[in-house]
C-alpha cells in the first residue's frame, strides 16, 4: 500500500497513494504526490507492512496581529486634532495635502472632514475646509458678548460714516452700537432693515432713518425677504456698514442665513463704498451663505492684528486697526 503522510503542526497523518492523489492533485499510481499544498515533500520511510508514501511538511500561515480598537481611536483623534490646528493656524485646509502630511488615503480625510464638519467645528468646502464661524447666537444673546470690543469698532467706524448723506446700515449688534454714536449734528439719512437700530435712532434730533420691511427674521431681528431686496435696490447710498459673521481671505463675506445673505447682497450692490465691522473671532471664518467677495469690501474696522489680517491688507482692503 502506497501513500502520503501529511504533517501539519506536530500531528501527522498517513493517506493512500490513490487517496492523496485524488485529494492533491497526484496522477501517478502508486506514489501520491502534491502540487499545489506542499511547500517541501521528502520520502516518507517504508512502514513495516510494506507501505510508503510521502511526507508533506506544512507551514502555517502567519496570523495578522488583532487590531486594537483603542489603538485606532487614539490615532483617528490625534490626526483629527492636527486638521484642527491647521485650520486654526492658517483659516483652511487643502484635502490633498492632508493626505501627504498624515500619510491616509483620500476617504480617510474625507471622512474625518465631514465628521469634524458635522460636529459645527470647521466648514466645508470643494477641496478641503474652511474655519467654522463662530456659533450663531440670538440676537439679544449677542447684546451681551465682546461688549467692549463691539464698542471700540463703532468708534473707530465712525469718521467714516459721519460724511455720508445716504448711508445703509446692516443689522447687528456692532452696527448698532455705531448707530448709538452718532453726533447729534448728523443730518443725513440712515436706511436699514433693523427695529431695533431704527429704534435707537428714534429720538436722534437730525438724522433721517429709513425702515425697511419685510419678513421678520426673529432671532436676528432683521427684516428680510423679497419686499426688502426691492427696497434696497432702490436705494443709491454713499456707504454700506456690514455686520460680519464670517469674513473669509478665499470666500469673503458670508452669512448663517439665505435670506439674510440675499438682503446684505442687495445692501453692498446698492452702495459706493462698503465698510466691514468685525471682531477678530469672525476673521477667516466661513458659513454656508456667500455676500460679498473680498473685492467688494473697502473698509476692514477690527480688533485683529498681524498674519490675522494680512490677507485682507493684500487684497487691497483698507484695514482700520483698533
Amino acid at each position: 500500500m502506497a501513500g502520503t503522510t501529511t504533517a501539519i503542526g506536530r500531528s501527522a497523518y498517513f493517506w493512500p497513494a490513490r487517496k492523496a492523489s485524488r485529494a492533491f492533485g497526484g496522477h501517478r499510481s502508486g506514489v501520491g504526490h502534491s502540487r499545489t499544498l506542499a511547500q517541501a515533500s521528502a520520502p516518507f520511510p517504508a512502514r513495516s507492512d510494506g507501505a510508503y508514501g510521502v511526507q508533506l511538511a506544512f507551514t502555517a500561515k502567519p496570523q495578522k496581529p488583532a487590531c486594537s480598537c483603542y489603538t485606532v481611536q487614539v490615532l483617528t483623534a490625534e490626526r483629527r486634532q492636527a486638521i484642527l490646528a491647521s485650520v486654526e493656524r492658517d483659516g483652511k485646509v487643502v484635502a490633498s495635502e492632508l493626505v501627504t502630511s498624515l500619510g491616509v488615503s483620500e476617504d480617510t480625510v474625507r471622512r474625518d472632514l465631514r465628521d469634524l464638519a458635522e460636529r459645527g467645528l470647521l466648514h466645508r468646502v470643494h477641496g478641503g475646509a474652511l474655519a467654522s464661524a463662530p456659533p450663531n447666537y440670538s440676537f439679544t444673546d449677542r447684546l451681551e458678548v465682546s461688549h467692549e470690543e463691539k464698542a471700540a469698532l463703532a468708534e473707530a467706524a465712525l469718521p467714516l460714516v459721519v460724511g455720508a448723506r445716504v448711508a445703509i446700515f446692516d443689522g447687528g449688534t456692532t452696527t448698532l452700537e455705531l448707530a448709538r454714536r452718532l453726533p447729534l449734528r448728523y443730518d443725513g439719512t440712515i436706511v436699514t432693515n433693523s427695529p431695533p437700530l431704527a429704534l435707537a435712532l428714534a429720538n436722534h434730533p437730525k438724522a433721517e432713518v429709513r425702515l425697511v420691511g419685510g419678513r421678520l427674521l426673529k432671532d436676528a431681528q432683521l427684516a428680510v425677504g423679497a419686499a426688502a431686496v426691492e427696497a434696497f435696490h432702490r436705494v443709491r447710498a454713499d456707504i454700506c456698514v456690514l455686520g460680519i459673521c464670517s469674513l473669509h481671505p478665499d470666500v469673503g463675506v458670508t452669512t448663517h442665513d439665505d435670506e439674510e445673505a440675499d438682503v446684505k447682497r442687495a445692501m453692498v450692490a446698492s452702495a459706493g463704498e462698503v465698510m466691514a465691522l468685525a471682531t477678530a473671532d469672525k476673521l477667516r471664518t466661513a458659513s454656508p451663505w456667500v455676500v460679498a467677495q473680498l473685492t467688494d469690501i473697502d473698509y476692514l474696522v477690527t480688533d485683529g492684528r498681524g498674519e490675522l489680517t494680512r490677507p485682507y491688507t493684500s487684497a487691497g482692503i483698507d484695514v482700520v486697526a483698533v
